[in-house]
């Protein structure tokens, strides 16, 4: 069937499409033939959208005579949220659960190869092994007739191409925000062993919230656009050259962590200069300049950025990897605290309702106004290819780390009832910390050695409790590092942090003594915040204060540099005291 020239036609391709069963419309049209025109398509969708029976990307394709194509296994397209060099962005709704999420399918000419495919899955199951807050999380990785595809949690954003597009350069402050996030979330892929390849503005989505969302990671090569280089054999290249490492020019197989720091550095630089680091030139040209050229000094683009973030730009753009940081955890440890800038962070004011990328223009179907509740979500049209779906599409996602219920508040301590100390005018009232256990808020990377890693006055060995000079601690964790090794946790703060406080000590399961000493150790972004003691006896407890001002992430390590077969590293009260 063609365009329908009748509403008998567009009912007709509506009940095939599957959007609306026959019985539901008739029920629809019954019910309102006395106040929508029933001989007219486009009045008629324009109702239907009205209503949220349809979107307005499917009434466009229906208006158009496409019907095939609205579904991808268990998942109804609803609409394109934008398109652009990575593809079409299409919004889509899991038929039993009603949750909205991007789906991206693997292109039919990559779908030809078995390796390919097989890589595709190998990578999306990477991927979806990650959970953290900087990283889009993939939850679905299927084959529906031959179309190969990945299902990502939705959020509403604009990618950090988009916002310096619209917006002009960032500010130094939300470029430190924005890049610590975006070391957070590598630094965590490549620990599980994930490089990304193509760090570019796209590839970074800031929330409404202003989270930071690591785009595409590990699977780049597979969604390949115009303005990439899809080679991943030995010897070709891969990759988007504006942002592309010296190395990943000569060789995308060769590429490792520190390809992904010098492309994270080219993508800052464009955020804080608003211009690529090459203008101009040809493809071969600019992998060129990457090896041989400097850009233009930030310090004469922007005066008036901070040195010390000037120096981190440029070392994470060095020519050799040698002299880059080594890992995103060292671009955090350089990084300074926002409050070295003066001028806070510029509020977000606009959102979109996704990418703001390029899309075809749609065809026009008024929707009049109604008191009933106008259609959820709203789109500019692109074609299905008539008959099947090909589908090349770039996903837009998001992981929300979460945590057991509401973290418990700790119990302040009781007023100096004699008067002493600093006290308050009267009738003022006092502001009091609120502090919660470490115990309650959900941890990431959780990695002992030995056993389990033990919260809540456990030691998550054998059901035995955490105990020191003959007393419980009830909010205390415990971890058993291996010998030789270290054992180690960590927690996403987001900024919410002020203070961390408690204890550390040997349980008492190590009958007294180890033969090895461990060393307890606090980071806070990747620095070292404070480090113990060697602690060999059990009754050596050591405490601490560790400020959190401005830091994102905490971790607890504990090292173990020889033997160690019995001794249970303990954490005694600790707590988090909250902005």
């Amino acid at each position: 069937m063609g365009i329908p020239a009748t509403s008998a036609d567009f009912t007709s391709l509506i009940v095939q499409s599957n959007l609306i069963d026959a019985a539901t419309l008739d029920k629809y049209l019954k019910s309102h033939a006395d106040t929508v025109t029933l001989d007219d398509p486009p009045q008629l969708a324009g109702a239907l959208i009205r209503d949220g029976l349809l979107t307005q990307f499917q009434a466009e394709q229906l208006i158009q005579g496409k019907w095939k194509g609205f579904f991808i296994g268990r998942y109804k397209v609803l609409g394109v949220l934008g398109s652009g060099g990575m593809g079409k962005v299409f919004l889509c709704e899991h038929s039993g659960m009603r949750r909205q999420v991007a789906i991206k399918v693997l292109p039919p000419k990559m779908a030809e190869d078995p390796s390919t495919v097989e890589g595709f899955y190998r990578e999306a199951q990477a991927l979806a092994s990650l959970a953290h807050r900087n990283i889009v999380h993939a939850f679905d990785a299927a084959n529906d007739g031959g179309v190969h595809y990945l299902v990502m949690e939705y959020v509403k954003g604009k990618t950090l191409e988009d916002l310096v597009t619209k917006d002009g350069p960032l500010s130094a402050h939300r470029v430190i925000d924005y890049l610590r996030q975006a070391a957070l979330g590598l630094q965590h892929a490549f620990e599980a062993g994930l490089v990304h390849r193509d760090i570019k503005p796209s590839n970074f989505l800031v929330t409404e919230n202003g989270v930071v969302k690591i785009l595409d990671l590990g699977l780049a090569r597979f969604f390949q656009g115009p303005d990439s280089s899809p080679g991943s054999k030995p010897g070709e290249v891969m990759g988007t050259v504006d942002y592309m490492s010296p190395e990943q020019g000569l060789n995308a197989t060769e590429v490792d962590i520190r390809g992904d720091i010098y492309s994270l550095g080219a993508t800052f630089y464009f955020c804080l200069s608003g211009r690529l680091p090459f203008e101009g030139g040809t493809t071969a040209q600019k992998l060129l300049w990457h090896q041989i050229r400097e850009p233009a000094p930030l310090k004469q683009l922007r005066p008036d950025l901070p040195t010390q973030l000037i120096d981190i730009i440029s070392k994470m753009m060095a020519k050799e990897p040698a002299n880059r940081f080594q890992t995103p955890d060292e671009v955090l440890a350089a990084l300074p605290s926002q409050d070295v800038v003066e001028s806070p962070p510029t509020p977000q004011t606009e959102i979109d309702t996704g990418l703001n990328l390029d899309s075809e223009s749609p065809t026009t179907i008024t929707v009049k106004r109604a008191t009933r509740p106008t259609a959820r979500w709203r789109s500019s049209a692109t074609l299905l290819a008539g008959g099947s779906v090909l589908l090349v599409v770039a996903a837009v996602g998001v992981y929300f780390a979460t945590r057991p219920g509401s973290p418990r508040q700790v119990d302040p301590p009781a007023a100096n009832a004699s008067g002493g100390g600093n006290q308050s005018r009267p009738g003022s009232v006092a502001p009091v910390a609120k502090k919660v256990w470490l115990c309650d808020l959900q941890e990431q990377d959780a990695a002992v050695g030995h056993g389990q890693f033990g919260k809540g006055g456990q030691l998550g060995y054998a059901n035995q409790k955490i105990i020191v000079k003959g007393e419980f601690s009830p909010h205390g964790l415990s971890m058993h590092p291996p010998s030789n090794g270290a054992a180690s946790v960590r927690y996403e703060l987001g900024l919410r942090a002020k203070l961390f406080t408690g204890s550390v000590a040997l349980n008492q399961t190590a009958n007294g003594q180890t033969k090895t000493p461990l060393v307890f150790v606090v980071r806070g972004d990747g620095k070292i915040r404070w480090e113990s003691k060697p602690i060999r006896m059990a009754d050596d407890t050591q405490g601490f204060s560790v400020d959190l001002e401005n830091m994102y992430r905490l971790e607890l390590e504990v090292r173990c540099s020889g033997e160690n077969s019995a001794a249970h590293a303990v954490w005694l009260e600790p707590a988090i005291t909250l902005k």
